[in-house]
């Protein structure tokens, strides 16, 4: 298990959105909890890369194994908020000055891909590799990107790309009180290495673990219940009490790598704990 930024990892591997995903929500406001916690969430993420704060952005474990054709790290639990940090990255590129977009170009992300639909992966590699056209009365980068001429009128029912859309509008109209300096150091901020935004990245096959993990702690899209909320403050808690100690009382003959208190006990629940 590694902690890594967005950026340094998709340099290191391509992150693919596998079709068995559901579609990304994260960005549709639909209703009063939807808009709070797209807010909430969208703050969150600008406050880490805000030139005058220092406020790190922990986003947990994000699960995936990697595929053994395509080498491409396939998240099983992550998708919305790797979309999001996908999402995040091509708004502020383009709200940067031209002297941040050449320093930082946009093919850095070209490794992003979703699977989930056709429609949703070619919006994906067209917003990377294509220059966004001006579009004679758009007044957001969303309606800008629906009149791009290789933009399909089918896709505006793409509930992924309505999503996506939306999430771009909102991420826009929050980084509007900035200026183009502040929104060129949050770029800067983005690419580097040590940017405050960052998840723990569980390769599920490190820990001989299969597909089923996904289903239990997912379940296609559903809430998390009490149970996998309070296992969730459960880890950080003996991350944070013990860090790297050993548990003494390990038994040394699993095939988990390491015996730090909170790895045997993720181990134990996913493996012995549940039989």
């Amino acid at each position: 298990m590694a902690t890594v930024t967005f950026e340094s990892f998709i340099k290191e591997q391509g992150i693919e959105i596998p079709a068995i995903q559901r579609d990304y929500v994260q960005g549709r406001g639909f209703t009063i909890e939807e808009q709070d916690k797209r807010e909430a969430f969208v703050t969150k993420l600008i406050n880490a890369i805000r030139s005058e704060t220092n406020k790190s952005c922990h986003l947990e474990f994000i699960y995936g194994s990697i595929n053994a054709i395509s080498k491409n790290f396939f998240p099983l639990d992550g998708q919305q908020r790797l979309t999001t940090l996908f999402i995040l990255h091509w708004v502020v590129w383009n709200m940067s000055s031209d002297e941040a977009k050449q320093k930082h170009p946009l093919n850095t992300i070209s490794g992003f891909k979703y699977e989930t639909r056709l429609s949703s992966l070619a919006v994906c590699q067209n917003i990377v590799s294509r220059e966004l056209l001006h579009v004679e009365g758009a007044k957001s980068l969303g309606q800008k990107l629906k009149g791009q001429p290789w933009f399909s009128e089918d896709w505006k029912y793409d509930p992924t790309i309505i999503a996506m859309n939306s999430m771009i509008d909102f991420m826009e109209m929050k980084l509007q009180e900035y200026s183009q300096e502040e929104i060129s150091a949050m770029l800067e901020k983005l690419c580097s290495d040590s940017c405050a935004i960052s998840f723990d990245e569980l390769n599920m096959t490190d820990y001989d673990l299969t597909d089923s993990l996904y289903i239990k702690m997912n379940a296609r899209g559903k809430q998390l219940t009490p149970f996998e909320n309070w296992k969730s403050e459960f880890i950080k808690f003996l991350e944070s009490e013990f860090g790297d100690e050993e548990y003494i009382k390990a038994d040394k003959s699993r095939k988990s790598k390491s015996h730090s208190y909170k790895d045997y006990f993720c181990y134990s629940i996913e493996h012995q704990w549940i039989s």
